[in-house]
C-alpha cells in the first residue's frame, strides 16, 4: 500500500465520484510499492508538462483514458483527485503527486543506465 505524506490511499470516492478509489488522511509516510507499468508511465508523463500537473482525460490517440489505469495511479499514490468534472461526473479528473513525478522521473534514470 502506497502512503504520500499524510495521505493513504483509501479515498471515499463514493461522495466524490461513484466509485472506491482515492485517499483518506493517514499517516505521514512516503512509500512507493512498484514502478508504473508502461501505460501507466505513459499517463502520468502526460502530466509532467501541464499546469498543476493535470492528467488528461484521453491519450495521445484521442482514446479516453481507461478507468483502470487512472484507478491503479490513484491507488499507488501517483496521482490524486483534483476536480470533479460537471459534465462527465463518472469522468475521474487528477493531478500528478510528487510520488507520481518521481516514479515516473526514476524510470527514466534507470532505462538509461
Amino acid at each position: 500500500m502506497a502512503n504520500i505524506r499524510g495521505y493513504s490511499m483509501a479515498f471515499h470516492g463514493k461522495d466524490f465520484w461513484g466509485t472506491t478509489v482515492g485517499l483518506t488522511k493517514g499517516a505521514e509516510t512516503e512509500t512507493i510499492s512498484r514502478r508504473p507499468t508502461a501505460v501507466q508511465a505513459a499517463y502520468l508523463k502526460r502530466g509532467l508538462g501541464e499546469p498543476g500537473g493535470k492528467l488528461p482525460l484521453f491519450d495521445g490517440g484521442g482514446l479516453r483514458v481507461k478507468d483502470a489505469t487512472v484507478k491503479a495511479c490513484l491507488r499507488e499514490g501517483w496521482c490524486e483527485p483534483w476536480y470533479r468534472n460537471p459534465i462527465k461526473p463518472d469522468w475521474l479528473v487528477c493531478k500528478l503527486t510528487d510520488a507520481g513525478r518521481r516514479a515516473v522521473s526514476d524510470m527514466g534514470r534507470k532505462s538509461r543506465t
